[in-house]
């Protein structure tokens, strides 16, 4: 078994889907993705299985929502006026919107109502509140320069 430490390059094959089976994420089939473990690319759950496992090796492994996105916020949903929308933006359901807040900060927010006067936006993660399940296949382990 290879000793996977921080540093390391490995690839991997992975699916990422929700409880119901709705896929959510996946590598091509022919390309695997490239990860250095350590950097914080990917949801620490998945890296620390992917440290415990050995080339050729397939593993599942379930993320609960406070490990992943964190839990659903609805504090998070807001309406805001159409007003304050460009109105030359044709809005649909799903889009994503980036919203200014007085500080200048960003956010995404997916639109999820639309009315005459108003906008329904959820700033949560998409992923937010939800158990993630990875089917994750390493292929290659690349060591690293040790300091």
């Amino acid at each position: 078994m290879v000793d996977i430490k921080d540093g390391d390059i490995v690839e991997i094959f992975f699916e990422g889907k929700l409880e119901d089976g709705t896929v959510f994420d996946k590598t091509d089939e022919k390309e695997p993705l490239k990860i250095k473990i350590g950097e914080g690319k990917i949801l620490p759950a998945v890296e620390n299985t992917i440290k415990e496992m050995k080339v050729g090796e397939s593993k599942e492994v379930v993320v609960e929502p406070e490990d992943a996105f964190g839990p659903y916020i609805d504090e998070l949903v807001a309406d805001i006026p159409r007003s304050a929308i460009n109105p030359d933006l044709k809005l649909e359901l799903g889009m994503v919107l980036i919203i200014k807040l007085p500080t200048g900060k960003r956010y995404p927010a997916r639109v999820i109502d639309i009315r005459d006067d108003s906008v329904k936006i959820d700033l949560n993660h998409p992923l937010a509140g939800k158990r993630l399940i990875f089917l994750i296949t390493l292929v290659k382990v690349e060591k690293g320069k040790q300091s």
